[in-house]
């Protein structure tokens, strides 16, 4: 391990305490582990909790509470089941103008149930979620929907205090602990997700219909909502805590991700760049961290022509980068037309951000050129997704915007890093050693590409040799 004890010396006189009234003085040690690969806690993050009393929070819980187990006899053993009762539950509160259905301590199973509006989801801390896969029919799926299928507005999801756990099983298809699309007002707070390095990020937001009345109002995706206090265990680089395709008014608070992108404003989608409807209006993040993932904060635009964004108080330990601000850019997938053009922000911020430097990050191939040719024996062989992981940390922030983007790199604290400045904005010559590492990644990734088109064509073969014998059934 680096150490960079003594660099902290003057950083720690002026550093504000977390949560528990502990300053990074007092948890010096703790910062150490987590770089080196020991389970961390959102407590340890660099500045103060921001707590639902000094907030607005836009929901709000009336009608009467049910208990979904004592009220509809739901089973909370054994990780059965539950998602026909919940669903049922919610329906009913709906019909009579909303309430809270409260989750006691238990094992449930779950799987694509839909949140509607005027209804809450108390969640008690000792109650563990798990996605069902079962029941999604070899799909991916998520465990919770909101506005999926129809307008939904008012909606919660939380605690009764501390956290409730929700396990995501290993997956080839993908979960989700929330898509949220076509709803206005919401609350997701106090989860600790547990990942198996799964598909999709824990809650994401979609882009609604193009309508003319969606165009009038600018109602282009989940509005008005708050996301706080809520943790990650075991992202993928690709993903991570929130996904956010399109967003509007939209909060961030106390987020916690071990591995991918804790707060990731990428609006890459294809169909969504394609029609040029979605994209993020009006988003503030802050107290956001990252251990021995991507980055804490990621902004990148792709060809969506977006809002602006505030992002504070973001702390990275052992990751590839504290926060990335990337520029727009039209890739190969979109279609080719004059109306689009290279993605943007309209303006956006960036401040207070501490990164302390370690060796258990994750990086992609494509930044090796940001990273210290000193480092380069540290990284990790790749996978067939272009992933090295273990990495080093390359820099606190990768700052390459094309857009207006207020950055007070005087708030900056990088910890560790002996090779690198604290700011990037453009990559260096990649060395011989980097360019094998490149070399080997998109060989590997060919590889993996041929292999997923001959399996494709093996099932594609399957099902019309059983079409073929169903149609000769029914001809006799």
């Amino acid at each position: 391990m680096i150490d960079y004890i003594g660099s902290l010396l003057f950083f720690l006189l002026f550093t504000c305490s977390s949560l528990s009234g502990q300053t990074i003085s007092d948890n010096i040690k703790d910062f150490e582990a987590l770089a080196e690969g020991q389970e961390g806690d959102i407590s340890m993050s660099a500045y103060p909790l921001v707590k639902r009393s000094e907030i607005k929070i836009p929901v709000s819980l009336k009608g009467k509470r049910y208990d979904f187990v004592n009220d509809f006899h739901a089973s909370n053993d054994q990780f059965e089941d539950v998602s026909s009762k919940m669903k049922h539950a919610i329906d009913e509160i709906n019909a009579k103008g909303g309430g809270t259905l409260y989750i006691p301590a238990g094992n449930y199973a779950v799987c694509n149930v839909e949140l509607k509006s005027n209804v809450h989801l108390l969640i008690s801390s000792q109650a563990v979620l798990k996605g069902y896969s079962q029941g999604a029919n070899g799909k991916s799926y998520s465990l919770f929907t909101i506005g999926k299928d129809s307008y939904c507005e008012n909606v919660s999801i939380q605690s009764d205090g501390g956290k409730y756990k929700v396990l995501i099983p290993e997956d080839p298809n993908g979960i989700r602990f929330v898509s949220l699309t076509n709803v206005k007002r919401f609350l997701i707070a106090d989860a600790k997700f547990y990942d198996h390095k799964t598909k999709f990020s824990c809650i994401i937001f979609g882009p609604t219909d193009k309508t003319a009345q969606n165009v009038k109002n600018h109602f282009i995706g989940p509005t008005d909502g708050v996301i706080m206090d809520c943790e990650l265990h075991g992202g993928d680089y690709g993903y991570g805590v929130i996904q956010a395709q399109a967003a509007q008014n939209v909060r961030f608070y106390n987020l916690y991700g071990e591995g991918g992108a804790t707060l990731r404003l990428e609006t890459g989608a294809k169909q969504m760049n394609d029609n040029q409807w979605g994209g993020v209006f009006d988003i503030i993040g802050k107290n956001i961290m990252s251990v021995r993932g991507n980055a804490a904060v990621m902004a990148s635009p792709h060809a969506m022509h977006c809002g602006i964004i505030n992002l504070s108080d973001v702390t990275a330990v052992s990751s590839g980068f504290a926060a990335r601000i990337d520029n727009g850019f039209i890739a190969s997938k979109y279609v080719k037309r004059a109306d689009i053009t290279i993605g943007d922000f309209e303006g956006g911020s960036l401040k207070n951000v501490t990164c302390f430097y370690g060796t258990k990050g994750q990086l992609k191939v494509k930044h090796l050129g940001y990273l210290p040719t000193e480092l380069i024996p540290l990284v990790a062989e790749p996978d067939a997704a272009t992933v090295c992981e273990p990495a080093p940390s390359a820099c606190a922030v990768l700052f390459e915007p094309n857009y207006p983007f207020d950055f007070d790199q005087s708030t900056v604290h990088a910890i560790g890093f002996n090779y690198s400045e604290p700011v990037l904005s453009k990559p260096h010559p990649l060395t011989s050693e980097a360019i094998a590492i490149v070399k080997l990644a998109n060989q590997k990734r060919a590889i993996a590409q041929k292999e997923a088109k001959s399996l494709l064509k093996t099932k594609a073969m399957k099902r019309t040799k059983l079409n073929k014998k169903k149609n000769k059934r029914n001809r006799i």
